[in-house]
């Protein structure tokens, strides 16, 4: 139940065009990211993560989202943080 809910409030803040396996894949590779690229013990907080989602969404093309598209949003996205 409680994955359900995270599902959908990830789903909300997203973009609504976005399938259940974008979102997942997204959310894999974000956790994945931190836990065995940068082998840090925690994530960011939950509204990082939900941003990190929409601006990859936003900022996606007619590009596929890999692993490897999604990694090469990481540094595009602190950029656009810095900027706020």
């Amino acid at each position: 139940m409680v994955r359900r809910k995270k599902r959908m409030e990830t789903k909300n803040l997203a973009d609504s065009t976005a399938s259940e396996r974008e979102l997942r894949r997204l959310n894999d590779v974000w956790a994945n990211a931190f836990a065995n690229r940068l082998g840090t013990d925690v994530l960011p907080n939950e509204r990082v993560r939900r941003r990190f989602i929409s601006f990859v969404l936003t900022e996606q093309t007619n590009e596929r989202l890999t692993e490897k598209y999604i990694l090469n949003q990481f540094p595009k996205f602190i950029n656009y943080l810095a900027e706020l």
